[in-house]
């Protein structure tokens, strides 16, 4: 399996860890706003492949993750539903014009830590292969 994490690191030296995203991220305040990411298999340990990006995939990861929070929030029981959906919607929306690199990336973390946490408290839907093994019924000793 191919494992991605996303590091953020800046050329002071500063690093941040995310929970749960799709790659690795090394971002470079550069006048192009360059990402590069970084993809390392945990099976052999192999050094990191590196691939230029442009801040348009950074984009659509947040895009991407956003929808998955949104997906989770709809899992949600129906009364605490209206009220998670309205406080996503309206800190995106608040967030959507931020220039700063820092602040966007410090949103991005807050974002993939909230997943993290929703899909701790969600409830599972039936056969739900992302999230690990799934329930098995042994009834008089045979597999149900």
């Amino acid at each position: 399996h191919l494992h991605i994490i996303i590091l953020l690191h800046y050329v002071i030296g500063l690093q941040y860890i995310l929970n749960r995203v799709s790659c690795l991220i090394n971002f470079i305040p550069s006048k192009f706003n360059v990402i590069y990411i970084y993809r390392k298999k945990y099976n052999n340990m192999s050094l990191p492949e590196a691939s230029k990006v442009t801040i348009e995939t950074f984009k659509f990861q947040f895009r991407s993750n956003y929808r998955e929070l949104l997906r989770l929030i709809a899992r949600l029981p129906a009364k605490e539903q209206p009220e998670a959906f309205k406080e996503a919607r309206n800190t995106v929306r608040s967030r959507k014009n931020e220039e700063d690199p820092q602040k966007k990336l410090d949103y991005f973390k807050e974002l993939a830590s909230k997943i993290g946490y929703l899909r701790m408290v969600t409830p599972r839907r039936p056969r739900d292969s992302e999230r690990g093994s799934g329930r098995y019924v042994i009834r008089d000793g045979k597999l149900v």
